[in-house]
């Protein structure tokens, strides 16, 4: 027995039902492990952020305000859509109503992640809770509850939050001084990322048929404006995916002025608060154990189709619909890059890699696609 737990304690699984018996040496090397993980992801998302911060600067708020929205919303694509409302004045109901369609998948998310996180204590579920962003789902998101380790999903996810944070700041620095940020397609660094993250778990044609059906019916709906979309495409996708793996495989006016200004950035501060709110509710709901929630087998394995469902859901629009209409044809830089990026992903399965020579063919590509607009535009 006693050499049994001597064993015990100096293992370095990443299991966490160890957790008791490792030592403080060994929660760091897991936590420097999670940390090492994600570092590909935090290479990537760096133009996201810098757009999310410069954009936010560009529409009026201040600094402490932009930095708010990444330190404390902490939901990037959320954020961008949110500043987009506030340029043109939507209201706070507007606002939220938008954030929790976009922000939906993290119910997902959640659910998927419940049996792991869920019997962790109150500080660990929360934390791990407001820290469940894209990327940390597509890292942990896979793994079973005995795979899973609390200071490895810590590391990854305290690391990543630090790194977009970052991101953003340097995003409100330059949105000072480099303006139309969002003309040179930062976006496509997402779109690289997560088809990186999605390729690799493409091992049999359940996981093909439901990427297929995430991809397709996420441009449909988008193109359409369908409101909540993305989540749609997302469980329809996991449906696919299970169904055929079940049937068909294995498995004054002054002083008036500044009175409006002073109401608008409280109305600024009130949305950033309740965003926070809402997005840390969907993310945590599923985590709490005391919900009355208990998945068979069956959930279980549609669950399992989450991860490459919603990211697939998420790249597929940035990539065929990159100025809000259908381009299937080779100038499209973005189409032209990502076929790149799903070469290089079944190729290589380095995410970093992946992400950084693809990206560097979209921004080839893309200076190239403007250079013949503006000749064109010349000639006519």
């Amino acid at each position: 027995m006693k050499k049994h737990t001597m064993q015990t304690s100096i293992t370095t699984d990443m299991t966490d039902t160890s957790n008791q018996q490792q030592t403080s040496q060994e929660k760091r090397s897991l936590f420097k492990q999670g940390a090492l993980a994600v570092s590909p992801l935090c290479v990537a998302v760096i133009p996201w952020g810098l757009l999310a911060g410069s954009f936010a600067i560009d529409i009026g708020l201040d600094p402490l305000q932009s930095q708010a929205l990444s330190a404390i919303v902490f939901a990037g694509s959320a954020q961008l859509v949110a500043t987009g409302l506030l340029k043109v004045g939507a209201g706070l109901a507007t606002i939220l109503m938008t954030t929790l369609f976009i922000t939906s998948r993290h119910l997902l998310y959640s659910i998927t992640m419940r049996d792991k996180i869920s019997t962790l204590p109150l500080k660990w579920r929360i934390g791990l809770g407001f820290l469940l962003t894209d990327e940390l789902f597509a890292l942990c998101g896979h793994q079973s509850p005995k795979k899973f380790n609390r200071w490895y999903a810590l590391g990854a996810g305290l690391w990543f939050y630090i790194c977009w944070n970052l991101a953003t700041l340097a995003g409100i620095v330059a949105g000072k001084f480099i303006p139309n940020l969002d003309t040179l397609g930062l976006d496509f660094a997402i779109a690289a990322t997560f088809i990186a993250l999605v390729v690799p778990t493409v091992k049999n044609a359940s996981v093909l048929v439901s990427v297929v059906v995430a991809m397709i019916l996420s441009v449909v709906m988008q193109a359409y404006n369908v409101e909540g979309g993305l989540m749609l495409a997302s469980l329809a996708a996991m449906v696919a995916g299970y169904s055929y793996d079940k049937y068909f495989g294995n498995a004054a006016p002054n002083k008036a002025a500044d009175q409006k200004k002073q109401g608008r950035r409280r109305m600024i501060w009130l949305t950033i608060l309740a965003m926070t709110l809402l997005v840390f509710s969907s993310r945590y709901l599923f985590l709490e154990p005391k919900l009355p929630l208990r998945l068979n087998a069956q959930a279980q394995k549609l669950l399992s189709y989450s991860s490459p469902a919603v990211l697939t859901a998420i790249w597929a629009p940035i990539v065929f619909l990159p100025e809000g209409e259908l381009a299937l044809s080779w100038h499209n830089p973005y189409l032209v890059a990502a076929l790149v990026a799903v070469l290089l992903a079944w190729r290589l399965k380095s995410v970093l890699l992946t992400a950084v020579i693809s990206y560097d063919r979209f921004f080839s590509c893309f200076q190239l696609s403007n250079e013949a607009k503006i000749i064109i535009g010349s000639s006519n």
